[in-house]
């Protein structure tokens, strides 16, 4: 709804089918591609309650863009 979500390494390389060690890669060129102009994905690093780092994504809705 929010176009945010926060999925581990691990979750993102399983969704892909890829390996864990790879994710980096894939997730840093979707954070550089630009549509427009403007960022598709942007990422903040964050502490949850528990005081873990979590990256938070977001989808920029200028791109138009829908997961699901």
């Amino acid at each position: 709804e929010k176009g945010e979500c926060w999925p581990s390494q691990s979750t993102i390389a399983k969704t892909l089918g890829i390996a864990r060690q790879n994710t980096n890669v894939r997730i840093k060129r979707l954070l550089a591609y630009r549509w427009r102009g403007h960022p598709i994905v942007t990422a903040d690093r964050i502490r949850d309650p528990s005081g873990s780092l979590r990256t938070i994504y977001r989808i920029n809705p200028e791109s138009g863009l829908i997961v699901g």
